[in-house]
């Protein structure tokens, strides 16, 4: 039970700051996302141009 409860305490105090941490990640990926489906986009429009 003991290490059950220590792990238990380990993860508990870390969860907030990941979370956010994740929510940042997550924004970035998806501004990377669009970043590059954009630039799909505008090299398929010079190409059919």
């Amino acid at each position: 039970m003991s290490k059950n409860q220590k792990k238990k305490q380990s993860q508990a105090p870390f969860s907030t700051p990941k979370r956010k941490r994740n929510k940042m990640t997550t924004i970035v990926i998806w501004l990377m996302i669009i970043a590059m489906l954009l630039s799909v986009f505008t090299f398929s429009a010079a190409m059919f141009i």
